[in-house]
């Protein structure tokens, strides 16, 4: 037993030197990198504001009492894009990251104008005259939101100098999101309208979504950097804009106001999204310990 702990205390003896000459020379070796890559900082929190752009549908229901000679319609809907990624740079000089990013798409209250040639009349009076009979000329307006969280991952490459120069790069992420809102429809002045109605979500929407972006950075120090995303979000379940309550107007054969029966002639329209969303924001990403 002793010439065993005499054996081993000699080889420490022999390769501590040699631990020693190569950590020396391993920090010899790492200075340079540091000097050309800079230091090394794993974590990262990324915000960035834009715009997206959401396609959707308007069309009419069909409901009783109705007729209508509404052609489906498509609009864009704005939407302002807030993120927030927070991720782990795994190689150097950000090649390749991963994380969790957070965000919302808030709908902007943007009218849209339609028109339509309706009558309304009562189904259990006909062929009794119409109540109301002509052209209208009504608007939309989304309110409402969709709150994503999403596991994300890129691939970013870069050009020039260590502390300023370009880099491009690609993400692709993958999540849940959770959407809620609707439409306004209205006749007339938004403030005072003759008629209106709403195409509100009775229910929150729940959808998987993938998500695409390429970007374009500058680094404006060795861990920070400026950046433009353009993307693609594609939404596999489309988020209705709200399948429209029912009111019963004409229920009891009695004459109601004209604003009764537009407001009954605006619940026949129901709006959906469609599910490819796209957006482009700027932000900046600085790392850190």
């Amino acid at each position: 037993m002793r010439k065993f702990i005499l054996s081993v205390m000699a080889l420490i003896l022999i390769l501590l030197p040699v631990a020693v000459r190569a950590q020396e020379s391993g920090d010899a070796l790492e200075k340079p990198v540091e000097q050309d890559l800079g230091q090394w900082n794993r974590n990262f929190l990324s915000p960035a504001y834009g715009v997206a752009l959401f396609r959707a549908e308007i069309r009419q229901r069909g409901i009783p009492g109705v007729i209508s000679y509404f052609v489906d319609e498509e609009i864009l809907v704005t939407a302002a894009d807030l993120r927030v990624f927070r991720g782990v740079n795994v190689s150097k000089k950000n090649g390749f990251y991963t994380g969790v990013e957070a965000g919302a798409f808030i709908f902007l209250p943007v009218a849209h104008s339609f028109s339509d040639d309706v009558t309304v009349m009562d189904p259990d009076y006909m062929p009794a005259p119409p109540w109301v009979s002509g052209p209208i000329d009504f608007k939309a307006a989304p309110y409402g939101g969709l709150f994503f969280l999403m596991a994300k991952y890129g691939l970013r490459t870069d050009v020039g100098k260590q502390k300023k120069g370009f880099g491009a790069g690609l993400e692709l992420g993958a999540g849940g999101s959770i959407y809620t809102g609707g439409f306004d429809l209205w006749m007339g002045d938004k403030n005072n309208p003759s008629a209106q109605a709403d195409a509100g979500s009775t229910e929150t929407k729940i959808s998987l979504i993938v998500d695409a972006s390429a970007e374009g950075s500058f680094r404006v120090g060795k861990n920070s950097r400026l950046f433009a995303k353009g993307s693609v979000m594609i939404m596999p379940l489309t988020f209705e804009g709200g399948q429209l309550s029912s009111v019963t107007v004409m229920n009891d054969g009695v004459s109601n106001t004209n604003l009764q029966y537009f407001e009954y002639a605006l619940r026949n329209y129901e709006l959906e999204y469609l599910p490819f969303v796209y957006g482009l924001r700027v932000g900046f990403t600085l790392s850190f310990d």
